[in-house]
């Protein structure tokens, strides 16, 4: 569920740049910290996709999130048509090598970006990293389920991919999850 123009106002800032707009999304949870989140890293299969296809009502929501943050989308490729489902070109779309381990591409790219100014979201055992390594890491129930490996390496369980995405639009929602 999209929430209303002034709750999206709470928490997106816009900083103009000589070169471009820097976009980023800003909250504090009390109790824990004060979080500037520049990238979202999100896993395909099994996160935004059931096998190869992307889940419905997500191309809208990645489209306004792209306006708020970078978007990468890190995936294996495995069924072979992300690109043929992902058409926005303002996403960042990662294909992994597959002869390198997964868990530790995603780790390593979570890194390149600068960690503390990134969320990841994801769903596998290979995500586990990811999720760990990123200031805010949300692990998604989705058709295929949630590894337990995952889940014990994420800040938060949401029961879908919508929600996880619904939550970096209206973080007050994930202020009042995480708060202490």
């Amino acid at each position: 569920m999209l929430t209303t123009e002034e709750d999206v106002k709470y928490c997106f800032k816009e900083y103009f740049l000589e070169e471009g707009v820097l976009k980023l999304i800003e909250f504090e949870i009390p109790g824990f910290k004060k979080f500037t989140i520049e990238n979202i890293v999100l896993d395909y299969n099994g996160t935004l996709a059931f096998h190869g296809q992307l889940i419905e009502g997500m191309e809208e929501k990645l489209k306004f999130l792209s306006k708020k943050a970078n978007i990468h989308i890190l995936t294996a490729d495995t069924f072979g048509c992300v690109k043929e489902e992902i058409k926005n070109e303002t996403l960042n779309i990662v294909v992994l090598d597959k002869k390198t381990k997964g868990s530790e591409n995603k780790r390593n790219f979570i890194k390149s970006l600068d960690a503390e100014r990134t969320a990841a979201v994801g769903n596998g055992s290979n995500d586990a990293a990811m999720l760990k390594t990123a200031a805010i890491g949300i692990a998604v129930m989705g058709k295929e389920g949630v590894s337990k490996k995952c889940l014990t390496n994420s800040d938060l369980l949401v029961g879908d991919i919508h929600n996880a995405l619904d939550l970096l639009i209206n973080v007050k929602s994930l202020i009042a999850t995480l708060r202490k």
